[in-house]
């Protein structure tokens, strides 16, 4: 048997207010795992999936707050948080981080990783395994049309 993991570590520096707010706000979303009636943190569609929940692991340093998954912890749930933060605190300002996906036993497909752009209005992921298969139909596409022009 093999074990899968989803492996991230970001950190967001906050000021003394916005660690008030971050810590009360992650002990919210601890507490409430089941959150049915949370709000979406933007305008954009791509945050109306934010679940209110917080599925990932995080501690406090005297510069802000870091996110972390060592086995497993849910990408979107991290970057739903720093979405409704910038939202709150720098609606002008990015943040980005990427993971890894790995696993125990050498698996063909089950190694990959990915990143996320996020600001106060839009989340938006890259997966590399889906990257990859982009690329791998845009080069069969070309090569398809490459053998019809020298066929005319």
């Amino acid at each position: 048997m093999a074990n899968n993991y989803r492996q991230f570590s970001a950190g967001l520096s906050l000021s003394a207010e916005e660690k008030v707010w971050a810590e009360k706000r992650l002990d919210e979303l601890r507490r409430t795992p089941e959150a049915e009636n949370a709000e979406p943190v933007g305008e954009d569609e791509d945050l109306a999936r934010y679940e209110g929940r917080a599925d990932f692991e995080w501690n406090f340093d005297p510069d802000g707050v870091c996110f972390y998954g060592e086995e497993s912890g849910n990408v979107e749930h991290v970057a739903d948080f720093v979405a409704e933060y910038l939202s709150k605190f720098h609606p002008d300002q990015c943040w980005s981080m990427t993971w890894a996906d790995t696993c125990s036993k050498m698996r063909v497909g089950e190694f990959s990783g990915g990143a996320v752009f996020v600001t106060a209005k839009r989340v938006q992921f890259m997966e590399a395994g889906n990257w990859a298969d982009k690329q791998a139909q845009k080069f069969a596409k070309r090569k398809k049309s490459v053998k019809r022009k020298k066929s005319r």
